[in-house]
């Protein structure tokens, strides 16, 4: 079955003097949606025209934006998209208003109209592969020159992450609904998940671990989330509440709750688990259980 496809492409942190992104977000905050030219060489007319019929079909189509800050920290966001344009020869949108005032009356083959921009942590690339070589790492590929990747939802367990087209309400965010690819997957959504984290904090609710706390900077942040409610069992759009619908797991403890797909295990049950076996073996557990 085939994979949605979205992009990733690199960006410069300034332009002619301009903050890029924070361009693009002054306009996106006032108006609602903001155009992003891509420089250089257009995307083909058939790639666009992909694209825009996934966005016309209610598929989440995004943008993951990445570029190096000063500091040399890479930085990353995603985008979603409203809609794409691809003109034959170099062009612009006729909103002019939601364009940025550094592109001046330069004009491009490809432009991006974003609904959001948000922020995001190199995590997100583990949810994504390249489209046509869906075996290699994508963090290897970034090593290459390329400024634009056509990139595709990876199979079996990990997920999209999805933007919200209203991140302004806080108590609930559209999850998405049921698409056919390999699994029955569900559009995931990157601001609830930093909603949960922030609640809960970046460690296991099960067995405490915490990545920072083992792996150092490199685990800074890491952890998975899981939804309460397994997403195998919904099969329409509902609104996920990022407090009470999702918890964040270590790796191990989320493969134990999933690892029989007849008997899915509850947090609760989880944390009696390890209690018993603790207790049992003796095992002189380095974190504090929740």
């Amino acid at each position: 079955m085939s994979r949605t496809m979205h992009i990733l492409h690199r960006y410069k942190y300034e332009n002619r003097g301009y903050n890029t992104m924070a361009e693009h977000m002054s306009i996106l905050n006032t108006k609602g949606d903001v155009w992003w030219a891509k420089f250089g060489s257009g995307i083909s007319k058939e790639k666009t025209d992909l694209l825009k019929n996934q966005i016309r079909s209610g598929i989440d189509t995004f943008v993951i934006l990445l570029t190096t800050a000063p500091s040399d920290r890479r930085l990353f966001y995603i985008g979603k998209l409203k809609d794409i344009f691809f003109f034959s020869s170099p062009s612009r949108p006729k909103e002019t208003d939601k364009i940025p005032k550094y592109y001046r009356t330069e004009e491009y083959q490809t432009w991006f109209n974003f609904s959001s921009l948000e922020e995001a942590d190199e995590t997100i690339l583990d949810a994504y592969s390249l489209a046509k070589k869906p075996d290699r790492d994508l963090r290897e590929s970034l090593r290459g020159q390329s400024s634009l990747m056509f990139i595709a939802e990876r199979d079996g367990i990990l997920y999209t992450d999805t933007i919200s087209d209203d991140i302004s309400d806080l108590e609930t965010l559209p999850e998405g609904s049921k698409k056919r690819i390999s699994v029955n997957a569900y559009e995931r959504n990157p601001v609830a998940r930093k909603r949960c984290i922030e609640h809960y904090g970046a460690k296991c609710q099960v067995c405490g671990f915490d990545f920072e706390k083992v792996y150092g900077e490199r685990g800074k942040e890491y952890i998975e989330v899981h939804h309460i409610k397994p997403l195998s069992e919904i099969g329409e759009t509902y609104q996920v509440d990022p407090i009470n619908d999702l918890i964040p797991v270590c790796s191990n403890c989320h493969r134990m709750i999933h690892r029989d797909k007849n008997n899915v295990l509850s947090i609760d049950d989880l944390k009696e688990i390890l209690k018993t076996n603790f207790h049992k073996n003796k095992i002189d557990w380095p974190f504090d259980l929740p």
